[in-house]
């Protein structure tokens, strides 16, 4: 209480000269401006102009007010005085038109010239693989372990699809036929067919799903267990260790397997057709002698040979170059790159038969 009497007394008196002169020493003169247990003879260390304010509380140890512990909110700028794009000119359509066209030409540059290398480097990568023959290592060994992988292994799968694909094109056949009065012509309508069409490409999509994507997934966990590096540097040429064997076995196996597939699915027809539908046996295998000609069994081997080739290339290149996809590593691209093989095949032979059809009717 005392205190405060006196500080509310110092304000009211402390209006007239209490100030610090230039040479450091304090003006008491006026009574009351003097602090109880302050020597104020001492100086403050403070120069002040002689005619400044007064200032009371500025040579005092004792402040009347604390300082805040908290700092100033800054002022809020106002909704006018905001910076808003939303006024800002916008570019002529004519500009935005453009520039769409121009992002579209570039990614579709970009990407034709990215499916033009990759198909530069899968010719290369085939020639290779070819020209490899001549200096590959235990060449008769991979070429069996090829064969037993893609052909043995395939045969049943084959077998199974070709039968139920017979059965399905007798009873079809038969009631498409039936409505001209040209049953009789079963055998002609599922020898044909299987031979010129269904055959090669059936079995192929088979062989691609049973073996080339095991043949991918494989070459994939060769690459990225460091064992082609292993051949490299044993002065041992991957392609001709790896590729060239499986290649040379597709040469073999797939006309060996479409032939099984066009017996397989003949006899299938014969069991919907004859057995089935009550359709004599002898005139449905007369057809089936009478219709298939040697052009149609060169169109089926030679389909099933280009087939094979370039089906058998796609799964040994995606699996050769699983280290190359970007965004993933390790078993992740492995296995992008088994199902970019199959997918891949498969496209590649449905365009391949409608190539080669066009040019062989």
């Amino acid at each position: 209480m005392v205190q405060r009497a006196f500080l509310l007394r110092w304000l009211i008196r402390g209006t007239t000269s209490h100030r610090t002169l230039r040479d450091g020493s304090v003006n008491d003169s006026v009574p009351g401006n003097e602090l109880p247990g302050y020597d104020h003879s001492v100086p403050t260390g403070r120069a002040v102009r002689l005619n400044a304010p007064i200032r009371p509380f500025a040579h005092s140890p004792i402040r009347p007010f604390a300082v805040s512990p908290f700092r100033p909110r800054p002022r809020r700028t106002p909704n006018a005085e905001r910076k808003s794009t939303r006024h800002l000119p916008l570019a002529p359509p004519e500009a935005n038109e453009d520039a769409v066209i121009t992002h579209l030409l570039r990614t579709v540059g970009r990407r034709s010239l990215a499916v033009v290398a990759g198909l530069g480097d899968f010719a290369e990568f085939v020639v290779r693989a070819f020209a490899a023959v001549s200096h590959a290592r235990q060449l008769r060994r991979g070429v069996a372990r090829a064969i037993h992988q893609q052909g043995v292994r395939c045969l049943l799968v084959i077998t199974v699809v070709s039968l139920f694909s017979g059965l399905v094109l007798g009873l079809q056949g038969y009631y498409v036929l039936a409505r001209f009065g040209s049953a009789g012509l079963l055998g002609t309508f599922v020898s044909l067919t299987l031979t010129r069409e269904l055959a090669p490409v059936l079995a192929t999509l088979m062989i691609v799903g049973q073996a080339g994507s095991a043949i991918a997934a494989e070459i994939g966990i060769y690459r990225y267990s460091e064992q082609i590096d292993a051949l490299t540097t044993m002065a041992i040429d991957p392609l001709g260790y790896l590729i060239t064997p499986r290649l040379l076995a597709a040469l073999l196996v797939f006309p060996i397997l479409t032939t099984a597939f066009v017996l397989v699915g003949t006899f299938g027809g014969y069991l919907s057709g004859c057995c089935l539908l009550g359709l004599d046996s002898g005139v449905y295998w007369s057809n089936v002698h009478s219709a298939v000609r040697f052009v149609d069994v060169r169109e089926c081997l030679l389909k099933a040979l280009v087939f094979g080739i370039i089906t058998i290339a796609i799964c040994c290149h995606s699996g050769f170059t699983a280290h190359r996809r970007t965004g993933a590593s390790g078993s992740r691209a492995v296995s992008i790159s088994t199902t970019r093989a199959v997918v891949f095949s498969s496209i590649a032979t449905l365009a391949a038969d409608y190539v080669i059809t066009s040019f062989l009717v």
